[in-house]
């Protein structure tokens, strides 16, 4: 099918560039996000993420480990596919793997102020004031099931490498 939708985690270097090719038009290109900046050494240490329709690869975004977090970062749909909720799509779908390969680690997202609407919408939540990374605003942004055994099985929930701020929110849920 010339129109299939497909979401899938990278295998191999082909993909892999596929992704590169989408953060370099997206950052670099639209963003003017310096090369140096956009990539970085945790490219091999990363779980890298694609979006297809049908054969052309539209989308990508990945997540690491980060202390008690499970961190989603890059997250880029080629500027002709937006507006078909191709971004959500891979959202929830790379939460699902994280859930199922890192379930004690809390979801965070480092975001872009132009995007926090987005991550609004696909239920995290804003923490904290904003700062800067790549010169341009970012604010923490988390998701959590809210259910407390999973709170309280959350690595981060006593870990003191843990923001005071995310311990505090998480705290809210337990009351």
């Amino acid at each position: 099918m010339d129109n299939e939708l497909l979401i899938k985690i990278v295998e191999n270097k082909k993909e892999y560039l596929k992704c590169i090719d989408i953060r370099k038009k997206v950052f670099i290109e639209e963003q003017q996000i310096p090369k140096l900046l956009e990539s970085d050494e945790l490219e091999n240490t990363t779980i890298h993420f694609l979006v297809y329709i049908g054969r052309k690869a539209v989308a990508t975004g990945r997540f690491r480990v980060k202390d008690p977090f499970l961190k989603f970062e890059r997250i880029a749909v080629l500027k002709e596919f937006r507006k078909m909720h191709l971004g959500s799509k891979l959202l929830k779908y790379m939460q699902k793997v994280g859930y199922e390969k890192y379930e004690r680690y809390l979801q965070i997202a480092h975001v872009q102020k132009s995007a926090v609407d987005f991550y609004k919408k696909n239920d995290f939540k804003l923490i904290g004031e904003s700062f800067k990374e790549a010169n341009i605003d970012h604010y923490l942004m988390i998701h959590i099931i809210e259910d407390r055994k999973y709170i309280k099985n959350l690595i981060c929930f006593n870990d003191p490498k843990c923001d005071k701020n995310i311990q505090g929110y998480l705290s809210l849920y337990l009351k």
